[in-house]
């Protein structure tokens, strides 16, 4: 999980003048590699994990509001660090997007608990 939040923070100070020359390139990575397909999915994934983690450590007995804090606090961290760069910007509509996704990762998780009986 810890790997996963690095990387997350990497994805956001690439330039975006790398990715829009792959969007370019074809009409699939045009959609996955779209900003808010990078913030619904990567905040999702990383509420999930953080929900898996707690789950599989005990330590907590609310996974899902602690999760969805950590995850939503960290979009808003990543978003902070983006003033300074020239090349990014701090926006709200990021974070809205990572809240989206991260409720849809997080009732993922919720229906995946429930499927295997965690």
């Amino acid at each position: 999980m810890y790997v996963y939040a690095i990387l997350l923070l990497a994805g956001a100070m690439v330039p975006g003048g790398d990715f829009f020359k792959l969007q370019k390139a074809n009409k699939i990575f045009s959609i996955l590699l779209s900003d808010n397909a990078f913030h619904f999915f990567g905040f999702g994934v990383l509420a999930w994990l953080l929900c898996y983690g707690y789950h599989r450590a005990k330590l907590s007995r609310m996974p899902y509001l602690r999760a969805g804090i950590f995850s939503l606090a960290y979009g808003l961290f990543i978003e902070l660090v983006q003033i300074p760069l020239p090349y990014r910007l701090f926006s709200v509509k990021d974070l809205a997007v990572d809240a989206a996704g991260i409720v849809v990762g997080l009732f993922g998780f919720f229906l995946f608990r429930r499927k295997y009986k965690l």
